[in-house]
């Protein structure tokens, strides 16, 4: 089964609403604040809460060019079996992750979420 390694970047150590600017932070090597920036100014372009989807995804797919990968309905742990190297974002509903070389780094453990969307990270 696919690993899980406890990984907060929030750097007050906080565990928050922040799944969004961690995993991203994460796949980019950004610093936490520079991907809340990114965030910010994202929703203030699109007028919509970074929390969401499409806010962030904009961020994903327009900023990074993170590659969409079909996962629509398996675990995490699926997915995971399917792509054991490399490095993916993962998102379920209310929660995206990171997995990277067949472990998920996260502030929980996620493995048996039902995942909506993926991007390939380059």
């Amino acid at each position: 089964m696919v690993n899980y390694i406890y990984e907060n970047l929030n750097p007050y150590g906080e565990k928050e609403n922040d799944c969004i600017i961690r995993a991203i932070a994460n796949a980019t090597g950004l610093h936490y604040f520079e991907v809340e920036d990114k965030l910010f100014y994202v929703g203030k372009l699109l007028e919509c809460d970074r929390r969401y989807l499409c806010c962030y995804s904009f961020l994903i797919d327009k900023v990074f060019n993170f590659q969409p990968i079909k996962c629509y309905g398996m675990t995490l742990a699926e997915f995971a079996d399917l792509h054991p190297k490399g490095e993916y974002l993962v998102r379920s509903n209310g929660h995206i992750s990171i997995l990277k070389d067949y472990c998920v780094y996260d502030v929980f453990d996620c493995r048996d979420m039902i995942l909506t969307n993926a991007w390939r990270i380059k």
